[in-house]
């Protein structure tokens, strides 16, 4: 039976007992050894005096060995907890179970640590065991990262794992067996982490080192127990501490595996940070290089576009008609649509980085309110909207930014007008508390509740549609709510899909008790109005003729110079695309296609030399031409200006006479050949479809009607010879249809896929209709718009045409279904009768008739592929795929 420990006669870590004291002469004793696992047998008799010399020495070197393994434990517990790395929480679960399954083999555990338990003490050893080879496991992907790089052999770590996991389950069972598995699961698992060890090696991973050589020791370690214990070694002291040894190195060097690992991270999240902050600090650059070239190149400009065309408005260069005004008041409007759409962005940009200072004030609400609905009124008028106000004059002060409340209120009015085609608009204020509450109420479209609390987000739009018919950037409402957040206010919305919306924000009560004297005018409100985009069509006044007369680019590093471009010919019916320098210049050459080219010489970043250049390696003069134009007029100048490529050379100054005349005539050049060009692919794309047409005639209906001729010879010799009338017959109804095939393709060179339809439907509808049989034609996936290969489709009626003649002289079918369809680019008909059924392949080898053989030919023609399956008293089902049988229009050019 089982003792406890603690009824041990002798108190210590391994069995030992007392002999007699009142010994003499020689003694026989007879001591029985039992154990369910290995069994090493090494008895010695010694004093007691001797006992306690080496107990305490025994003490000492396991307190020393329990002692630095805890420290190293409770080290990296704390730099687990430090770093939340959980590779070092595996570390210290797999030494803190290496302690204890060490203490277990020592009997110190059976001695302090569970005493009074016998069984646990009997299965302690294995399930301590079990556990730490899992942890090891467990620790190996971790530091290894086995995962990444060895991701198969990763796969058979995790099922060792859950091997193990199943031994343990299995242990109360199964003592014995699952020892001997044990043995041979150690033996595995040290081999798979030396060959893990080698491989992430070899992917350059340095940590692996240190884990390659704390396997090899407690390996080594392993070893020398298993020889200590079956006497191949002697039992020296160094071979009894062994374990101890190689399992202290095991856990330092894996400590040491770990401490290279972090220093590696430590590294690489360094130079991620570093390289982060290097990515900040050029995003930040660019950032504010964005906006100040945005404010100086977009704004500026703008300004000045804005206020001379209102100068002209106030009459400074004369007077102005009534056309005139509505011109320029389409000018000012189209400013101040750009103009505000730029202040939105640089507003949003701001607002994310808290860049934006309000300038707050005590103001009178309804002044507002009333400005911007004065300023909104003209949006409305195509509309049947009522806008209401109920914003009281005895209303309190709010204390804010006059210009940002104005921007928020033009926002949402501006919404509700665009979103609403009839009904009413209401405006209404009041205070709560502190507060002032402001309600926008409209009878437009409403938005989903589902989207309700995504429309404050930048850009966000409630659905393509929305955009689509709407227009608008999706900034209004997130510019809004930003700026009453800065505030100190909130904004919320509801809103019912189909009957409305109403917006609410709040703005702090002014605590002051006199009004500003500021007052708004009328061209200072509208610096922050924002003009829809649909609200006017602009196109036909940047470009009165829509650019018909062709497309230029002008490339000049001046922008004066580009605009008296600009204003030369885009009266002249001309669309101008301008560039500031030769790279912008070629990158808008890569994205469009251009009639002429008006260059500068003299630029940054590359001559107007260079650009004519680059642009020839792909493009002749005759199909584009240069003509620069420089204030340099030497006849050098000129020479070399030719020499590379230039068509034209006009020197600065020049008029808008000579431009135009020079523009011309190297315009007209160009067309003439583009259209000589066009023309000569169609006469080459006409002669190659009449060649085509030629050997089918030739091919295919002389040879038809030669051997029509001869038997109608042998039936006059012999006129009683009634199959050869039959065989005439066929031999011309093939002529016929072959010919009506080619009167087609020529009357059709651009064929779409509902005119092949209405030709098969037509001759079903002649054919069928005088052997008592319905035709029904079902069509799917077809339009007008694609074009199929011509060639195709001659070979397609053909095919078409035998396969009805093979029902009609074969199939004794009362309904024929045509299906056609189109799958990309490839089109699938299916043909199919009702007849008595039959095998193709029994005609094909008939003389003068066409069976699967000719049919097979003809599809291999025009890329298809066919199957047929035909079955007796049911009828026969036919599928053919022709593949890439659609094209693009035969009239679209694409110039090379």
């Amino acid at each position: 039976r089982l003792i406890p420990h603690k009824d041990w006669e002798i108190q210590y870590r391994k069995p030992i007992f007392y002999l007699p004291k009142e010994l003499s002469g020689e003694h026989f004793f007879y001591i029985r050894f039992e154990s369910e696992s290995s069994l090493k047998i090494n008895t010695n008799i010694i004093s007691s005096v001797d006992f306690t010399l080496e107990v305490n020495s025994d003490n000492y070197l396991l307190g020393l060995f329990y002692g630095l393994l805890l420290g190293i434990l409770i080290y990296n517990s704390f730099l687990f907890c430090s770093t939340r790395d959980i590779t070092y929480l595996y570390y210290v679960l797999f030494g803190f179970f290496f302690l204890l399954w060490t203490l277990v083999h020592d009997g110190t555990s059976s001695q302090y640590l569970w005493p009074s338990t016998s069984w646990w003490n009997k299965h302690s050893g294995l399930t301590t065991g079990i556990l730490l080879a899992a942890l090891a496991l467990i620790f190996m992907r971790s530091i290894l990262r086995t995962k990444t790089y060895t991701p198969k052999l990763d796969k058979f770590i995790i099922s060792l794992i859950v091997s193990h996991l199943l031994l343990l389950a299995l242990l109360p069972f199964s003592y014995k067996w699952i020892l001997v598995l044990g043995v041979y699961f150690f033996v595995i698992i040290e081999l798979t982490s030396i060959i893990a060890s080698i491989l992430v090696i070899k992917k350059g991973y340095r940590p692996a080192y240190y884990y390659l050589f704390s396997r090899l020791s407690f390996t080594i370690g392993v070893s020398i127990g298993f020889l200590e214990n079956f006497a191949v070694l002697p039992p020296y002291t160094i071979f009894l501490y062994n374990r101890h040894i190689s399992g202290f190195l095991n856990v330092l060097l894996l400590s040491f595996a770990l401490a290279d690992r972090y220093n590696i991270l430590k590294q690489e999240k360094e130079l991620a940070q570093t390289e982060a902050i290097d990515n900040l600090k050029k995003a930040d650059q660019l950032k504010d290089e964005f906006l100040a070239n945005t404010s100086h190149e977009l704004k500026t400009p703008l300004n000045g576009i804005i206020g001379i065309s209102e100068s002209i408005l106030d009459g400074v260069s004369g007077p102005v008609n009534e056309k005139q005004i509505l011109l320029m008041n389409m000018v000012i409007n189209s400013g101040k649509r750009l103009y505000n759409l730029v202040n939105d962005i640089l507003d949003f940009s701001q607002l994310k980085q808290q860049d934006i200072i309000l300038k707050r004030m005590s103001l009178p609400l309804k002044h507002l309110v009333d400005q911007v609905i004065q300023l909104s009124k003209p949006l409305v008028m195509s509309k049947s909207i009522r806008i209401n106000c109920d914003v009281s004059n005895e209303l309190p002060d709010i204390y804010a930014d006059g210009d940002r409340i104005q921007q928020i209120l033009h926002n949402l009015l501006n919404n509700a007008i665009k979103f609403t085609e009839e009904g009413f608009i209401h405006i209404s204020a009041v205070q709560k508390n502190e507060m002032v509450e402001i309600n926008l109420t409209d009878t437009g479209i409403g938005i989903a509740e589902e989207e309700l609390n995504k429309i404050f987000n930048a850009f966000y739009q409630a659905s393509s549609s929305i955009a689509r018919i709407y227009g608008g950037t999706g900034l209004g409402l997130a510019i809004s709510k930003k700026l009453i957040e800065l505030h100190g206010g909130e904004i919320k919305a509801q809103s019912v899909l189909g009957e409305g919306s109403q917006f609410t924000f709040t703005i702090p009560v002014s605590t002051s008790s006199a009004r500003s004297s500021y007052e708004w005018t009328e061209s200072e409100v509208s610096a922050v109005l924002l003009v829809e985009e649909d609200s006017m069509n602009i196109d036909s006044l940047v470009q009165p003729n829509n650019g018909k007369r062709g497309k230029i680019l002008a490339v000049d590093d001046d922008p004066i110079n580009l605009q008296v471009i600009v204003n030369f010919l885009s009266s002249e019916g001309f669309t101008v695309v301008q560039a500031l320098d030769g790279p912008t210049a070629l990158e808008a050459f890569q994205k469009d296609d251009f009639d002429m080219l008006l260059l500068d010489v003299m630029m940054p970043r590359m001559t107007g030399y260079e650009v004519c250049e680059k642009i020839r390696l792909t493009h002749s003069k005759i199909e584009l031409p240069i003509i620069l134009l420089t204030a340099k007029n030497q006849i050098a100048d000129l020479i070399k200006g030719m020499g590379h490529g230039a068509n034209d050379f006009l020197p600065k100054p020049f008029s808008k006479g000579e431009l135009l005349a020079r523009m011309k005539t190297h315009l007209s050049n160009s067309q003439y050949y583009k259209e000589l060009k066009g023309v000569n692919y169609h006469l080459n794309k006409v002669m190659k479809e009449m060649t085509r047409l030629t050997g089918k005639i030739h091919n295919s209906l002389k040879n038809k009607l030669e051997s029509a001729r001869s038997r109608l010879n042998t039936y006059l010799d012999n006129p009683t010879e009634v199959s050869d009338l039959k065989v005439i017959h066929n031999l011309l109804s093939h002529c016929s249809n072959e010919s009506s095939n080619i009167l087609f393709i020529i009357y059709n060179q651009k064929c779409s896929a509902n005119k092949l339809l209405h030709e098969l439907k037509m001759r079903g509808e002649m054919l069928f209709p005088a052997y008592d049989m319905e035709y029904e034609i079902q069509p799917e996936n077809l339009d007008d718009h694609p074009f199929l290969s011509i060639e195709k489709v001659h070979g397609f009626l053909d095919i078409f045409l035998e396969l009805l003649n093979n029902i009609i002289k074969h199939s004794k079918a009362q309904k024929v279904w045509v299906k056609v369809d189109i799958k990309g680019q490839d089109m699938i008909i299916n043909l199919r009768d009702n007849g008595i059924g039959f095998d193709y392949s029994k005609s094909k080898d008939k003389p003068n008739s066409y069976g699967l053989k000719i049919i097979g030919e003809l599809a291999q023609q025009i890329d298809g592929i066919y199957h047929y399956q035909s079955t007796i008293g049911e009828g026969t089902n036919f599928n053919l795929t022709i593949h890439n049988l659609l094209q693009a229009d035969p009239d679209e050019i694409r110039e090379i």
